[in-house]
């Protein structure tokens, strides 16, 4: 009977431990990012800078931590390179017709 308890325990202190992993790789990645905002990184480049010997044997690695940060809109997917946003480009930023509110909208008046 304490096998399996012992074997759930295990792969629960093995995912905690990749999950804590994960968090400090996108830690790093960002603290990069931020170092340089507004300019653009491939996911090849982020990776040796971030891990040399992980880049080594998977040149992608970064790839699904950068797409993860994406989809939380911490950084941008600019035709296949990252960046951390400017204050600037952040203002600029589209809104999309399905993001947009009414109270967001320009008013125009037309005088008669």
């Amino acid at each position: 009977m304490s096998g399996p308890s012992r074997r759930s325990s295990r792969i629960t202190i093995y995912w905690r431990v990749w999950l804590a992993i994960v968090a400090l790789m996108e830690t790093e990645i960002l603290e990069i990012l931020k170092q340089a905002p507004g300019m653009r990184f491939s996911c090849k480049e982020i990776g040796r800078i971030v891990d040399r010997t992980v880049f080594r044997e998977n040149p992608n690695w970064a790839r699904p931590i950068l797409g993860k940060l994406v989809a939380d809109r911490i950084i941008w997917n600019d035709e296949g390179y990252y960046l951390y946003p400017t204050e600037k480009q952040k203002a600029h930023q589209i809104v999309t017709p399905e993001k947009a509110k009414s109270d967001d909208l320009p008013r125009r008046r037309f005088s008669q």
